[in-house]
């Protein structure tokens, strides 16, 4: 299976298609993508410029989280990263809306 084509945010009406194009691979390979945080790490491994700069402190953050974590849950990420991972935004922004 193709890989997502990487996300960098700078055309955020792409990120509907990008997320689109993760579930076809989670699906061939379900059990490797069992847990949601698999799914997630591997849809932002293909996220690039602003769109990684913007996850990167979740991940830097990833150990001992809540399972309500935006990056443990693939529900919480497909619906939750459009307005950030779509535009620039500052850190604060982020850390204010995405953890619990």
């Amino acid at each position: 299976m193709k890989a997502p084509d990487c996300f960098d945010g700078t055309q955020p009406f792409k990120l509907r298609s990008f997320i689109q194009s993760c579930q076809p691979i989670f699906h061939n390979d379900a059990a490797n993508f069992a847990q949601d945080r698999k799914m997630v790490l591997y849809a932002t491994s293909f996220l690039i410029g602003r769109a990684a700069k913007c996850i990167e402190p979740y991940i830097h953050n990833l150990t001992n989280q809540d399972p309500n974590y935006l990056l443990n849950s693939w529900k919480l990420f497909e619906s939750n990263s459009s307005p950030y991972l779509g535009t620039q935004m500052k850190s604060e922004k982020l850390k204010q809306n995405w953890i619990p």
